[in-house]
């Protein structure tokens, strides 16, 4: 059992090194890198934190965070930005896109 623990960490580093962006070695996790992974994975969790405190839990997840990203660029080029593009940039399906631009809307956190 402690052998199937160990080993499923050493799969979820490698899994994060790539998710991070960094496989310089190949697919392993170079022992070198290991403090910059650590310092990125603080900060991640430190901007989902921020992320809960500003908008709520119930704005927080990941879906909501990229429509809000994406609506955020469109905003900075000065671009209207259709649910159909929106979705498009986010890659979130336009259903699921909908229903979180609904519950924005409500929120007051979005408009049209």
């Amino acid at each position: 059992m402690l052998n199937e623990d160990r080993q499923r960490a050493l799969d979820a580093l490698e899994i994060l090194a790539a998710l991070l962006g960094s496989k310089p070695g190949g697919f392993g996790l170079p022992a070198n890198s290991r403090v910059s992974y650590t310092h990125l994975a603080n900060r991640e969790l430190d901007i989902r934190a921020r992320r809960r405190a500003i908008l709520g839990a119930d704005l927080a997840s990941d879906n909501c965070w990229e429509l809000l990203l994406c609506l955020y660029l469109a905003w900075v080029e000065g671009k209207r930005t259709s649910v159909t593009d929106l979705s498009y940039m986010s890659s979130i399906p336009i259903a699921t896109t909908i229903r979180w631009l609904n519950r924005l809307l409500k929120k007051a956190t979005v408009w049209r």
